[in-house]
């Protein structure tokens, strides 16, 4: 994790420029937001101002000059989550009895990792570790 301060693509071409890294990005999710009186999909950062770099082979985290690096697991769910786009699209599910049940999307399979959702902003928080908030529209609840 690196962050930007010059801008999201100008560190990320440096990054790559350099050879220090195989991939640089920016995580990005899909959110839903009311705007004159509809929703609209927008995308937005996940980590605003931080880039995502991958070190190259034989390289460490501490060789980019890393502010921080993601564990195995936050690195595995990136990569599910945000997949080749590193986007993460919006899900959608429905929560009976207690319990969250996700019918589409990137979270299908992950409910036990959602610490929290916030039905009002249409998000959800996973956890443990480093909290990522991604879109979620929760259409029901029984």
């Amino acid at each position: 994790m690196l962050r930007a301060p010059r801008g999201v693509r100008a560190t990320c071409a440096r990054v790559l420029r350099s050879g220090l890294a195989t991939d640089a990005f920016e995580l990005t999710r899909v959110v839903l937001r009311r705007e004159a009186g509809t929703w609209v999909a927008r995308a937005e950062p996940v980590w605003p101002g931080y880039v995502l770099a991958e070190p190259a082979p034989g390289l460490a985290a501490d060789d980019l000059a890393a502010v921080g690096a993601l564990t195995t697991a936050e690195s595995a769910l990136v990569r599910r989550l945000g997949g080749a786009s590193h986007v993460v699209q919006a899900s959608q599910g429905r929560i009976e009895a207690g319990r969250l049940v996700v019918d589409f999307g990137p979270l299908v399979g992950l409910e036990p990792l959602v610490s929290r959702i916030d039905r009002h902003r249409r998000l959800a928080w996973l956890g443990p570790g480093r909290s990522i908030a991604v879109g979620l529209e929760v259409t029901s609840k029984s």
